[in-house]
């Protein structure tokens, strides 16, 4: 009896130890399971202005490889613009050269004519660009092909590339209307020169007819050449022979745009100039791997 009770006593007096001991545990155990605050950190507006922004330094690096990378692409898109433009222009010439044969085929193998003249004696080549007439009362020329609707779209006969005098907005309204008499004054240019349907390399101050003549190799329109600034290329002209086939001529040191005027000239000024054009263009084609290019300007 006094043994047992002895042991309850020593049990009563470990009891509150070890409910000590047990809710430490708990403790221990409750707050291991508890998410842990974070400890906030200070904002440091230096630290943060280090890693986010540039230097001076930094922004001139940049600035200068943005400036080597465009010098390096323009030349490149430039060309490309350009060949672009080459491409569309020859698609017009193609179109043309279509209407041209049509017309040939509806009147007895004859080219549109060309009457443009200063007076009856000498042809003004150099006005073989216009569409109408000197004071634009009626077609002539290239223009024909409006009328006669083997055309039906009059900017066909403006170059992509033009860079002139003669743009197609200039004249629109009077040749989508067709009232070109009424609607205005003066003639109407377009982007391409046309041969005519007399031969203007011939020594004759008329020149010499082309009725009769084997036309399928013969070229019949090209760029612009009123002045220096209605040859669209500037390097070359796109060429529309009489078969309807286009091809690329190489005006090699630019002779073709050096020996045409800077302003137009009048008939008996010009008309040797316009011949000597003629017969560069009429010489065989240079390729442009042949004794270098064309000249420093482009399209």
């Amino acid at each position: 009896m006094h043994h047992g009770r002895d042991i309850r006593r020593n049990d009563l007096d470990l009891a509150p130890a070890r409910s000590v001991e047990f809710s430490s545990r708990n403790v221990v155990r409750a707050t291991s399971t508890m998410p842990q605050r974070a400890t906030p950190t200070r904002y440091s507006p230096r630290r943060h202005a280090s890693v986010a922004g540039f230097t001076i330094v930094e922004l001139l690096v940049v600035i200068g490889i943005v400036a080597i990378l465009t010098g390096l692409l323009m030349p490149v898109l430039s060309h490309a613009r350009a060949a672009s433009g080459r491409v569309r222009c020859m698609s017009n010439l193609r179109q043309i050269g279509c209407g041209l044969v049509e017309y040939t085929e509806r009147f007895n193998d004859s080219l549109p004519r060309f009457n443009a003249t200063a007076n009856q004696q000498t042809a003004e080549w150099g006005e073989a660009m216009a569409l109408t007439t000197r004071f634009g009362t009626r077609f002539d020329g290239l223009g024909l092909l409006l009328e006669t609707l083997d055309i039906t779209d009059p900017r066909l006969f403006y170059c992509p590339c033009h860079h002139g005098d003669h743009p197609y907005e200039q004249y629109a309204h009077r040749l989508e209307s067709r009232d070109i008499a009424t609607s205005g004054t003066g003639p109407i240019y377009g982007n391409y020169h046309y041969r005519t349907h007399m031969d203007p390399s011939a020594t004759s101050p008329i020149g010499t007819p082309l009725k009769g003549r084997n036309l399928s190799s013969m070229v019949l329109v090209v760029d612009g050449m009123r002045t220096r600034r209605d040859f669209n290329h500037v390097t070359g002209t796109n060429r529309l022979k009489g078969d309807g086939s286009v091809d690329w001529h190489l005006d090699h040191g630019n002779a073709i745009y050096k020996s045409l005027p800077f302003e137009s000239v009048s008939s008996f000024m010009g008309n040797t100039v316009f011949q000597d054009a003629w017969r560069w263009i009429d010489a065989r084609p240079i390729a442009e791997n042949d004794g270098g290019s064309g000249g420093s300007q482009d399209e």
